[in-house]
């Protein structure tokens, strides 16, 4: 459950009147979360996520920092779920950590080291979770690509997260990735590159699903252009299985770089989906009360001129909030009545 510490008496983060805005996007923001997502049960199923939250909390291009509000915005959206994997934190926690703080004692978090070199861009991976529901059951670590040649193999440019859990019946092997991006072109290294990585991961999960007795899930921000395109046929081919309702992650509402897939025999999918959270804060509406609030120059620093602020708009609020949308899955975790059939009836 969130909290809303400061929101009403600190004066200090607020201007004068910009609570009672906050709180009103607030109540916008659980009304379409409720409306848009399950409600989290303590027993029958788990609702699982991941979510690309942009480059959080670096403000490389000086779009930023974040504002209180959005933290309270982004508490709201992960408090919604069981578990949720995080891409493109960096290498500063302090923002992460407030947003703990802002879902209550219940929630932790692990999070890799910073992956080193210019593809790594000094991001991490992180897993946030609810201790009331899911148990880590203390096995984590980054993948390591082999090399069968006995040589160096090229590691994955942001090097995968993978650590044991469980909630429930259901115990679970979950790996996240944030897939080198390159470019869009099928005849370019860059591209070639996109599909390789999310083919080997895939690859490794899944020979490690056919030798342990538990369930692998496989999760991020894939940069997987369509479901027609290699880099989603590299992850289905290796017997991944990725609900359909998880489609067009991206802002422009085209593009399918997000995925939760399962390669599980237990995997009994009750819902899923993908939450637009831009129905309910920083919306197009919103622009008047943000144009005096927002920064004014672009990604180079030069200033937007007045007739292309609303346009600079819509990207600066992706760096408050995203330029991903949360993908959700909800699947059963008791098993209660098939064991205790399958010892009535062998």
């Amino acid at each position: 459950m969130p909290f809303y510490q400061g929101l009403k008496h600190d004066r200090t983060l607020y201007r004068e009147g910009d609570q009672a805005f906050i709180a009103a996007r607030l109540l916008d923001l659980r009304a379409s979360l409720a409306k848009r997502i399950p409600d989290r049960d303590l027993r029958a199923s788990l609702l699982l996520g991941t979510w690309n939250i942009r480059d959080f909390d670096g403000n490389k291009f000086k779009q930023g920092p974040r504002r209180q509000e959005s933290l309270h915005y982004l508490a709201e959206v992960l408090a919604c779920f069981d578990i949720c994997a995080v891409q493109e934190v960096n290498d500063d926690l302090r923002s992460l950590e407030k947003v703990l703080r802002l879902m209550g004692p219940s929630y932790d978090f692990m999070a890799t080291d910073v992956t080193l070199g210019d593809s790594g861009n000094r991001e991490r991976l992180a897993f946030v979770y609810d201790t009331r529901k899911v148990r880590f059951r203390s096995v984590v670590g980054e993948l390591v690509v082999p090399d069968p040649r006995g040589g160096s193999a090229r590691q994955i440019a942001r090097t995968p997260m993978i650590a044991e859990f469980q909630a429930g019946w259901f115990k679970f092997t979950i790996c996240t990735a944030h897939i080198y991006f390159g470019d869009n072109s099928p005849s370019s290294e860059g591209y070639k590159r996109r599909v390789a990585e999310i083919a080997t991961i895939a690859k490794i999960l899944a020979e490690r699903a056919e030798k342990e007795d538990t369930n692998y899930i496989f999760l991020g921000d894939f940069n997987v252009i369509s479901r027609t395109d290699a880099t989603f046929k590299a992850l289905e081919a290796e017997g991944f299985v990725i609900p359909p309702e998880l489609r067009r992650s991206n802002m422009g509402g085209d593009k399918d770089y997000d995925q939760i897939a399962f390669r599980s025999k237990e995997f009994q999918k009750i819902k899923a989906g993908v939450f637009d959270w831009r129905e309910a804060v920083f919306r197009d509406a919103d622009f008047d009360y943000y144009k005096t609030r927002m920064t004014t120059q672009d990604e180079r620093g030069r200033p937007v001129p007045a007739d292309k602020l609303e346009d600079h708009y819509h990207d600066w609020r992706t760096w408050q909030m995203s330029d991903h949308l949360p993908l959700w899955v909800q699947f059963a975790i008791d098993f209660s009545d098939d064991y205790l059939r399958s010892i009535v009836t062998p």
